[in-house]
């Protein structure tokens, strides 16, 4: 079951922020003391084990994201469920400067007793389901990065099928599986993995494929449900999106692209934000999770071209994806519910669309919008915190997010620059459907925010086509949102425009 917690960061820094960033920093990993990923170098061809059950776990410790890439690819080829192992104090790039004596990594090599790693979480929910279960790590000095032994430790494999995959530029999987089988001491372990740093999605796939023909694992169904990390520029390695369609139906799909929030600056596709957009695949729809250049690599208005150079890759590779063009929607909360708005309603605005990006006669058009929690009116914020009227906390982290998105100092409120980046000034009577959602206790961008465009939307375009939502006792990127009895409103309306 996919786990994705943030607990690092968000609320002291992000104003538009995410409650489900990953903690893992996507900087490269140390070759010494880090994992890398994956051109698959399996060198096992002697498995023998016949799988019992076909519920599969993917079980992985990610010290830069590397490794989570790689289980992500398992996760796709196997359609086993996700558990990330987190350590409460989370290794930063200092401490994972392995060169650096002093340095808590090296500290804890050096000192074996220092190695117990206090994690987040080493319970699975409904663990005896699991027939088959992989176990993924970075190498550290020929050995499992060690925050994996207390989940190695705290579970019981007995009955299970175990398969450890590593990432590592050059030692491979060494003793590494074999010590962690004497540490867990239950279930039928196999030789495993080893993964190089340019792993591709295919070539972890051919991997699979090689553990199932060899019976460790049964064979998965061979239509392929998601794409991860598929390429739609090239001027950043952020360009890229997962893509994830239904597992029934003829198809072609109308398409939800989703769009992650975290302030412009931080967070990711995949960090947990998309999981209730995600599950709308059981409804008949394909879901796209988009990364896009963050403010600290390029200012507004990089981010909202590269949401609208993804929206047209999609439209342009809709018959090799099964997806219908021609019913797209567009999504997103917080800072993505501000893009989910500029990218939809700005059609054809040269400032916000760069066909030089390729796909250039395919269009931006979308059916339907939906926004949670959005700034819209980045003039009225700036106002609220220089008269004193918005003065919660993280009021001037909210500045400095604001200042860097738009990649200059903010001294007055009329700025034109505020003006130009908020979606209120794009408001039009061709505007697409439109669901805000805010929740009325939200002290990082206020309820109002949603409100001041709604007002102007409905004079603009009418009540039928523009719907507040004011969620009660909600905070910013409550949980409420993304629950099933909120989701069902958010399939209501968007089977009235997609359907």
């Amino acid at each position: 079951m996919l786990r994705r917690i943030c607990f690092v960061f968000i609320t002291m820094l992000l104003m538009f922020s995410c409650i489900a960033c990953s903690n893992a920093s996507k900087s490269g990993e140390n070759s010494a003391a880090q994992g890398t990923e994956a051109v698959s170098k399996s060198n096992d061809k002697s498995f023998s084990a016949q799988a019992k059950g076909s519920k599969t776990l993917v079980v992985y410790y990610s010290a830069t994201g590397r490794t989570r890439k790689v289980a992500n690819y398992i996760s796709a080829a196997t359609k086993g469920d996700l558990f990330e192992i987190m350590p409460k104090e989370v290794y930063t790039a200092a401490d994972l400067a392995w060169t650096d004596r002093s340095g808590r990594v090296r500290r804890e090599y050096d000192n074996e007793d220092e190695r117990d790693v206090e994690l987040v979480s080493a319970t699975v929910d409904n663990w005896s389901e699991y027939d088959t279960v992989f176990i993924g790590y970075p190498i550290w000095w020929r050995i499992a990065a060690w925050p994996i032994n207390g989940f190695i430790k705290e579970n019981d494999f007995t009955g299970k099928n175990v398969i450890p995959f590593c990432t590592s530029t050059s030692s491979g999987l060494g003793e590494s599986a074999i010590l962690l089988e004497k540490l867990a001491g239950t279930g039928t372990w196999h030789k495993g993995g080893e993964f190089y740093p340019n792993a591709t999605q295919e070539e972890v796939q051919k991997w699979i494929g090689e553990l199932e023909m060899n019976q460790v694992i049964k064979k998965t169904s061979n239509v392929t449900a998601e794409y991860k990390d598929l390429v739609y520029d090239t001027l950043s390695d952020s360009q890229k999106l997962d893509l994830y369609l239904p597992e029934k139906g003829e198809g072609p799909f109308p398409l939800v692209v989703f769009i992650h929030g975290g302030g412009w600056y931080f967070c990711d596709k995949a960090d947990g934000q998309e999981t209730p957009w995600v599950k709308l695949r059981e409804q008949g729809y394909a879901v796209a999770s988009i990364n896009y250049r963050l403010s600290g690599d390029a200012p507004h208005p990089a981010g909202i071209i590269d949401c609208k150079t993804a929206i047209r890759y999609l439209k342009a590779n809709a018959a090799k994806y099964n997806i219908d063009p021609n019913r797209v929607a567009v999504s997103g909360g917080s800072s993505g519910g501000h893009y989910a708005l500029m990218a939809a309603i700005t059609p054809n605005n040269p400032e916000f669309e760069d066909l030089s990006r390729g796909y250039a006669e395919e269009n931006t058009d979308v059916r339907c919008i939906v926004a949670w929690y959005p700034g819209v009116d980045l003039n009225e914020f700036i106002r609220t915190i220089q008269n004193g009227e918005y003065t919660g906390f993280g009021a001037n982290y909210a500045k400095e997010n604001i200042e860097r998105y738009l990649g200059k100092k903010i001294e007055n409120a009329e700025d034109e620059a505020l003006r130009l980046a908020s979606p209120v000034h794009y408001i039009s009577k061709d505007m697409p459907p439109i669901l805000l959602q805010h929740g009325d206790s939200d002290d990082l961008c206020p309820a109002k925010q949603s409100k001041i465009f709604y007002d102007l939307a409905v004079a603009a375009v009418g009540e039928d086509r523009v719907k507040l939502d004011i969620l009660k006792g909600a905070e910013h990127a409550d949980k409420v949102f993304g629950t099933e009895e909120n989701m069902k409103k958010v399939s209501a309306f968007l089977d009235r425009y997609m359907k």
